[in-house]
């Protein structure tokens, strides 16, 4: 005599099916996907050339930072650490790539890695101070710069990280002292100029920013900085033409 199913118990063996459908679905899509993974995995590691060094991929990656194609940047440096996981110079480039690609915690990870292979290298003590920077971690940060100048003196990019710092603290002279000695160091320094002139345009010492924006605008005239030195002076210009009874009128109590 053949069993009949009441509706429950057939909509119950229905459910079971389609999970079991599911799964099967689900396993041979993974089965699929690990195989073009697999695919891609082995066509990756036979682009590899067999003559170039860990240090070849590293100046190929240096070069396409310099380029701004950070992205294809990370794979050199990525090759040069497969060739010689104890490069820490492509540790260090692989975690300022990754700060100008704004991934901070592997940017970090990488850069203190490189000063674990070498405790002196003042890059990545500047670099990792710029990625604690970019994070307002100001304490490591400042930290950092600290050993640095230990290490070199004379090393003008600490100085100009440290003024960013102190003017993010809104301690403003002392960020201006620090562009001031990083200028010292390198007159050719863009950054410090500029940044310098950026303080200077918020404490209304016109004079004095003016006259960084405009050694931004004649010693880089290419630099992606110009144009915005350009913008805080046409800004200046313009506000220093309006009559003085109009710069001042939102402040004067007699008008409100």
């Amino acid at each position: 005599m053949p069993y009949n199913l009441s509706t429950d118990d057939r909509d119950g063996e229905k459910m079971r099916f389609l999970r079991v459908a599911i799964i099967t679905i689900s396993v041979l899509l993974s089965g699929i996907l690990g195989l073009i993974l697999a695919e891609q995995s082995d066509a990756y590691l036979f682009e590899f050339d067999e003559e170039l060094t860990s240090d070849d991929y590293l100046e190929r990656g240096n070069q396409l930072l310099a380029l701004g194609e950070y992205s294809s940047a990370l794979t050199e440096f990525d090759i040069a650490l497969v060739l010689d996981p104890q490069n820490a110079d492509a540790y260090r480039q692989r975690g300022y790539a990754r700060f100008l690609l704004s991934h901070y915690t592997a940017a970090e990870i990488d850069t203190t890695i490189a000063l674990q292979l070498n405790p002196y290298d003042t890059l990545a003590l500047n670099n990792r101070a710029n990625i604690y920077q970019a994070q307002e971690l100001f304490e490591q940060a400042l930290a950092d710069l600290d050993r640095l100048i230990d290490l070199d003196r004379e090393f003008a990019p600490a100085f100009n990280t440290r003024g960013l710092i102190l003017f993010q603290q809104s301690d403003w002279a002392e960020a201006v002292f620090n562009f001031t000695r990083a200028l010292e160091i390198d007159p050719t320094m863009l950054e410090a100029h500029y940044n310098r002139g950026l303080v200077l345009f918020m404490d209304y010492d016109w004079a004095g920013a003016s006259s960084d924006f405009k050694a931004v605008i004649n010693k880089g005239a290419d630099d992606p900085l110009a144009g915005s030195a350009q913008h805080y002076l046409d800004y200046m210009n313009t506000l220093k033409r309006v009559p003085d009874f109009l710069k001042y009128m939102p402040y004067d109590e007699k008008l409100q």
